[in-house]
């Protein structure tokens, strides 16, 4: 699976709406169309000339994060997970109702999470 960007939303401003449990679903894609970013995506941004940092295996620099979601309430950060355990990443998410914007929140973390988010923070890509 591809990484995740997050932004640390719980440390920053209030949304209008909180997260709905009802529509939180979870499922690591495996096929090479998912792990292709979209046209919408940081890592499809042209890299900028003094971004010297080399692109991730997904086509991703900070920079990139940076120009598309530095406008954003909060810490903003790639995170990425080598392997995914067994037993799962050990996170829940939930969406919200607002239909004009998709959103995904994490909802609740376990301990042995390998993964560098807390509850409250927003899956943006």
């Amino acid at each position: 699976s591809g990484p995740l960007i997050v932004s640390d939303v719980s440390s920053s401003e209030a949304h209008e709406e909180e997260p709905s449990t009802s529509s939180a679903q979870f499922a690591p894609s495996t096929s090479s169309e998912a792990a292709t970013p979209s046209s919408s995506s940081a890592a499809e941004l042209p890299k900028e000339p003094n971004d010297t940092e080399q692109e991730s295996t997904f086509g991703y620099t900070n920079a990139k994060i940076q120009r598309k979601y530095g406008h954003l309430p909060g810490t903003v950060m790639l995170v990425s997970c080598e392997r995914v355990p067994e037993a799962g990443l050990g996170i829940s998410l939930a969406g919200n109702r607002d239909r004009e914007k998709n959103s995904t929140f994490v909802l609740s973390v376990k301990v042995q999470c390998p993964l560098t988010v807390r509850a409250g923070d927003e899956l943006l890509e």
